[in-house]
């Protein structure tokens, strides 16, 4: 075999599968949808947060910034009210035009720059971690070339007529290096990464605590699952290591064609629920919309292909969509050659209106006749209310569920039941609701006639929130009515009752020496 042979033969090497991975050249048909998407769901968050622009960011309000927290002081410049609205509505603004892609590269610089602006301002409610990825996403989006597709920018430059379909050969499809897609896929695997790294190190998650206890509360908005769930500890368990496996393998295999269908597919399945469990809206949307990074031109050319079949087949006396209009199109060139002047004039136009929208809207009654507000003296019977030392809890209220069965995964009884036979282990398990105190919790074992057989009992440490009880069900019980009384405190706060059945005891052989 020649030398030319083996090097056609050989694999390449490490530094051409570098460059072919980040600098091939493709349709950037996944940045142009992730930057729809994207801007698209930042704006939403803004138009609920325009009300409360004052109070949130500039100094008429509450200003909370992140640097704060750490002792670093006001590492970023405080503004007026109206200076803050003025801001505001210019990222809302950019954030539009990111979406329709006009001006595309300035419109995202900008998003990027004033909504890490914002978010650090307000590190107690705006600063989440959607934000974070968010702020990353668009910096991202700006350096690539996601406004030549979809776009105004591609329409205003634009001399020849495209096809509505991206597979038509009328189509011109610009292609640039990949390298910010990759970056961007990178970052949406290593965040799963962590995420997992985190977890291996939380014990409370793999036993599903902090799933159920979430899923218990309205914190983030309503859900109709996560109540339901909630009463199915195992099912949890089940869930929360199927989501680890899922976030360690997602680097590792969303590069491949059938690894990322197949981890796309269950991290939408995944962030569905967390809406339908958790209540979270926003981030969903946002990782979601990140996906769209992982399409690639190959599989728009398939859907394309696909959707005109099933238009031929489905729709054939149906005609295309034509969505140019003849007039708007003939001014074109001019449109193109002053887009730039006419951004500029929108912004300001559209910024303008914003301030003047806040001033209309007086959110805080500053200008109405009487005057602003004022301050008034809070009553000393609120003063004395709100000082004086919290009620103490009921001990009923600090356990969260009693439950007896056999079966164990994670720390969690996973088959609740109350019927026993001879030979089995019971586990009794306690369930506490945090946060709660050092408690002294003991387990009664009670014959029908409710005379005492068994006790046991255990302190249980202010982090701990599940407790278990183990009894071996041997031939020292006889077949009958039992009940198991849990105290917390030296006070009674439950009793489950089972029944024991017949069986066969296993009694351990002595070992011969």
């Amino acid at each position: 075999m020649s030398s030319q042979s083996r090097d056609e033969a050989s694999p390449p090497r490490l530094s051409k599968q570098l460059e072919s991975f980040f600098f091939s050249q493709d349709v950037p048909y996944g940045l142009a949808m992730t930057r729809i998407l994207l801007c698209g769901t930042l704006l939403w968050t803004l138009v609920w947060r325009f009300p409360y622009a004052r109070e949130l960011y500039s100094t008429d309000g509450a200003i909370a910034q992140l640097s704060i927290t750490f002792g670093q002081g006001n590492l970023l410049p405080e503004l007026p009210g109206t200076a803050v609205i003025a801001l505001f509505s210019l990222l809302m603004c950019a954030l539009f035009g990111g979406m329709v892609g006009w001006q595309t590269r300035i419109c995202l610089f900008l998003s990027c720059i004033l909504y890490t602006y914002f978010c650090l301002l307000d590190a107690l409610s705006t600063l989440t971690k959607y934000s974070v990825i968010s702020s990353h996403l668009l910096l991202l989006l700006s350096l690539s070339e996601c406004g030549s597709l979809w776009s105004v920018d591609s329409w205003l430059s634009s001399n020849t007529k495209r096809g509505l379909w991206p597979g038509q050969p009328t189509w011109i499809r610009p292609k640039s290096s990949v390298w910010p897609q990759r970056l961007m896929q990178l970052f949406i695997g290593l965040i799963y990464l962590g995420a997992a790294a985190t977890k291996l190190h939380t014990p409370s998650y793999f036993n599903g605590d902090q799933l159920k206890y979430w899923m218990l509360t309205q914190l983030n908005h309503g859900h109709p699952v996560g109540d339901y769930l909630s009463m199915h500890p195992a099912l949890v368990v089940i869930m929360c290591y199927i989501a680890v496996i899922w976030e360690i393998g997602f680097i590792f295999t969303a590069f491949t064609r059938w690894g990322r269908i197949s981890m796309l597919s269950l991290g939408v399945i995944f962030h569905i629920a967390t809406t339908l469990t958790l209540g979270l809206f926003i981030f969903p949307l946002v990782m979601i919309a990140s996906y769209c990074s992982f399409i690639t031109s190959s599989d728009i050319q398939w859907a394309s292909q696909h959707a005109r079949y099933l238009r031929r087949r489905f729709l054939r006396g149906i005609s295309g969509f034509d969505l140019s209009i003849p007039r708007l199109t003939s001014w074109r060139p001019v449109m193109a050659h002053y887009s730039l002047l006419m951004f500029v004039s929108a912004i300001v136009l559209a910024t303008s209106a914003g301030v003047q929208a806040e001033n209309w809207m007086d959110p805080y009654d500053v200008h109405r006749a009487e005057g602003p507000h004022t301050l008034n003296p809070m009553p000393m019977e609120r003063v004395a209310e709100l000082f004086q030392q919290e009620n103490t809890m009921r001990e009923v209220d600090r356990i969260f569920s009693f439950r007896l069965g056999s079966i164990q995964l994670s720390d969690i009884v996973v088959d609740a039941r109350h019927e026993f036979t001879q030979g089995e282990r019971l586990v009794a398990q306690v369930s506490l609701t945090p946060p709660h105190g050092d408690m002294y919790l003991e387990c009664l074992l009670l014959d029908a006639d409710g005379d005492l057989l068994h006790q046991e009992y255990y302190i249980a440490p202010r982090e701990s929130n599940l407790v278990h009880f183990y009894y071996n069900l041997c031939e020292s019980l006889v077949p009958g009515n039992y009940t198991m009384v849990l105290r917390a405190n030296a006070k009674e706060v439950q009793r489950q009752p089972f029944v024991l059945k017949p069986g066969v005891c296993t009694v351990p052989q002595p070992t011969a020496q």
